[in-house]
């Protein structure tokens, strides 16, 4: 993001010179020089044209078909869950509201797990079983998270007069 900012900066600033110089070069003057007073006439600026400043996606190597599947994953998970923001920012507080903020988390958590899902079966295509399964128990852990542990007074293990 911040290298866009900067692009975008440059690019203003180029306009902004190159807006003045323009500016000052057609310029006419206001008052007429005196008579038999020569003033020297600037040459015009020549401006060439900047060249096209590299896109990322001209940086960036072309994506495999496992990685345009996890990509349209991604992208079809932040377009629903856009929708679902830009009305919720209109909405009041209250149960609707609350309603759409729980389903913009299981948007979130149901595209966290197509995505991952995914990505397992493309590690097992790859013969990657242990990056598989490293996967699947992360999509077992999100589908079905265990409760933290809660301990008592009585049963920490740190209370004064506990025995070691």
């Amino acid at each position: 993001m911040t290298a866009k900012l900067r692009l975008i900066a440059a690019v203003s600033l180029l306009a902004l010179v190159a807006g003045a110089s323009l500016a000052a070069s057609t310029a006419k003057p206001t008052a007429k020089p005196a008579a038999g007073v020569s003033t020297p006439t600037a040459a015009p600026i020549q401006l060439q044209a900047a060249p096209a400043p590299a896109t990322t996606d001209a940086k960036r190597p072309a994506l495999t078909t496992d990685q345009k599947a996890l990509e349209d994953i991604m992208q079809r998970g932040q377009a629903e869950v856009g929708t679902l923001v830009q009305g919720l920012q209109s909405m009041p507080l209250g149960p609707a509201r609350e309603g759409i903020e729980r389903k913009i988390v299981e948007t979130k958590l149901r595209y966290r797990v197509e995505f991952l899902r995914t990505l397992a079966g493309q590690q097992r295509a790859r013969g990657d079983l242990a990056s598989a399964l490293t996967t699947d128990d992360i999509v077992e852990q999100l589908l079905h998270p265990k409760p933290a542990p809660v301990h008592t007074e009585a049963q920490s293990p740190n209370r004064p007069g506990a025995v070691k």
